[in-house]
């Protein structure tokens, strides 16, 4: 390989990694910062052992605020909880971010000629979509199960 080849291929690795870390960051503010949670849950207040969460709608819309104090014989602590719903918010930086890749990559091989079956696996936009899908949705299960014993 010669020293402009070299150089090239250095070059296309430090855009993609740059372009990698904005998208990250930008979903990160996105969610964590703004509070962006379709069909989830977000912690409004913390007072000592008790939580105030809100549920979203699929569109992000506020649809529900629950308060929850644990009891002494509930199996599920404040921490439990707050752990729950910090993991369900890396999980949808996760979605958002491996799914805008994904598509850059598809669009890409669709314009580089690829059929749409190829470029679609090829760009790993199914998996990039179900991995993070599963994850979310058990941890949106487990809540629904914690938050709806409590009314």
């Amino acid at each position: 390989m010669n020293k402009e080849k070299l150089k090239t291929w250095v070059q296309k690795i430090i855009r993609f990694l740059a372009a990698l870390i904005g998208v990250v960051l930008f979903f990160y503010v996105l969610v964590f910062f703004i509070g962006f949670v379709p069909n989830g849950y977000n912690i409004i207040q913390e007072n000592g052992d008790q939580l105030t969460i809100k549920s979203y709608t699929i569109l992000g819309m506020t649809e529900k605020i629950y308060e929850y104090t644990p009891g002494e014989e509930d199996l599920w602590t404040s921490l439990d909880i707050k752990r729950i719903i910090n993991n369900e918010k890396w999980y949808y930086v996760l979605l958002f971010s491996a799914v805008t890749i994904s598509t850059y990559f598809f669009i890409k091989l669709k314009r580089e000629g690829q059929s749409f079956f190829r470029a679609l696996m090829n760009s790993y936009l199914f998996f990039s979509l179900l991995i993070p899908f599963i994850l979310i949705r058990n941890h949106i299960i487990a809540l629904d199960l914690i938050l709806g014993q409590m009314q």
